[in-house]
């Protein structure tokens, strides 16, 4: 995979609440930038909508994220260069995940997986899920830190990284009555309760996942919000009076503000994806599919001693 790179500055935006309180005037004259998640469930285009460089999603619901850039691309209201689905060796192994992998850009043409870009945080990552019992996950606005570091941005600007606090507001914007509840169900019916658990986000984790950037890339991570909780650990970007307020835009009244689902003969096709492996892992999915091959297996066993 070869990401053109044509800017030493990248502003990587997270979804926390500082997301709405960027300092325009401390934003370089030329940046990509890179986006996660659900993003577009922004109220305003914060960033100033238009041309994302990269997107970066995890697998668990990558195809309906996928579904929805496609609709925000044909409205005109993002552009996505890159799309990427975060990966790791070790944090997400098994058949299903071999069935993703493997079918991966039949579902997803004009993506990638984040284990086509060489990542020195794959080493942590990897390291983590590897020897400790809980797989400690480093959350996705924080892997995009790490793949635009390992891309070769010099600079790399901050925001909507503030942490999550118990009783504090998450996001940036409204989570409530979105369609991210009927999927989870749709897929907790499908895979099982235990879909989505495992898996701990920590913000020492996160904090040792920047410095770990931080000492292994050279880069210089600067923020772009006075209040921002991560001030703690890097430095506030220099004002530069480029921009002002007026760099934000209003969103139109029929712009996207939830996921999409997509329609049924699309999820039909994609779960055999799913479905598929964690049969095969069923114990009596297994017994019942011995017992169909077991008269074909004694005829070829006698047919061997005749």
């Amino acid at each position: 995979m070869i990401i053109n790179i044509d800017k030493e500055n990248v502003v990587v935006a997270g979804n926390g609440p500082s997301l709405k309180e960027i300092d325009y005037s401390r934003l370089p004259e030329k940046f990509d930038i890179f986006r996660t998640t659900q993003f577009y469930f922004e109220d305003k285009y914060y960033l100033g909508g238009g041309e994302v460089k990269a997107y970066i999603n995890p697998p668990a619901n990558f195809f309906e994220h996928y579904y929805t850039l496609h609709y925000l691309t044909q409205k005109l209201e993002y552009s996505f260069e890159y799309k990427i689905c975060k990966l790791y060796d070790f944090a997400y192994t098994g058949k299903k995940f071999e069935y993703f992998k493997k079918n991966f850009k039949k579902f997803f043409p004009d993506a990638f997986m984040s284990l086509e870009i060489p990542n020195k945080l794959d080493n942590l990552t990897n390291f983590n899920s590897l020897y400790y019992k809980n797989k400690m996950e480093i959350r996705t606005g924080i892997y995009a830190i790490s793949l635009a570091a390992a891309l070769g941005y010099k600079r790399i600007y901050l925001i909507g990284f503030d942490g999550y606090k118990k009783d504090a507001i998450n996001y940036a914007f409204t989570m409530a009555n979105k369609n991210l509840d009927k999927i989870l169900k749709l897929k907790i019916k499908e895979l099982g309760e235990g879909f989505g658990k495992g898996i701990i986000h920590s913000n020492e984790m996160d904090i040792q996942a920047l410095g770990f950037i931080q000492k292994n890339y050279k880069v210089e991570m600067l923020s772009l919000c006075p209040n921002s909780p991560l001030n703690q650990y890097i430095n506030l970007a220099p004002q530069n009076f480029i921009y002002d307020k007026s760099f934000i835009k209003e969103k139109p009244k029929d712009s996207i503000k939830d996921i999409l689902i997509p329609p049924d003969i699309a999820y039909k096709q994609y779960r055999k994806m799913y479905l598929r492996p964690i049969l095969e892992e069923n114990i009596y999915f297994r017994l019942i599919k011995d017992l169909i091959k077991l008269p074909s297996a004694v005829k070829n066993y006698l047919k061997i001693k005749l």
